[in-house]
């Protein structure tokens, strides 16, 4: 962890995840609508078991959203204190949004272009 004048920085204890929060002088948005009319959180934490995760947080009176399965990947909605939401997201290892086959997607692209 780090704290500096106007904000602080979290290091998640497994993987690579960083996340920082800073003030800001006016509220700036922390979702964004798809085709004007689904939301979508620009935050996914991506978790290894999701149900667990549902569990964990509404055990603990966390507003969530109910989990939705995409075929492939599920996910879920949950907010903080002042209702800004962010995604839990599990992804099968064969589905095509599985981190691991984005990034082989992203290597043949970039073969391509070459």
């Amino acid at each position: 962890m780090a704290r500096w004048e106007d904000g602080v920085g979290f290091y998640f204890p497994t993987g690579s995840t960083q996340l920082a929060l800073v003030e800001v002088e006016s509220p700036q948005p922390s979702e964004f609508v798809i085709k004007g009319k689904e939301k979508n959180g620009y935050f996914n934490f991506v978790v290894d078991n999701i149900d667990e995760a549902y569990q964990l947080l509404t055990d603990n009176g966390v507003t969530t959203t109910k989990i939705k399965d995409f075929g492939g990947m599920k996910s879920f909605d949950f907010f903080d204190l002042d209702g800004n939401p962010f995604s839990v997201v599990n992804e099968e290892q064969d589905s095509p949004f599985y981190s691991g086959q984005v990034k082989k997607r992203q290597i043949i692209n970039t073969k391509r272009m070459d």
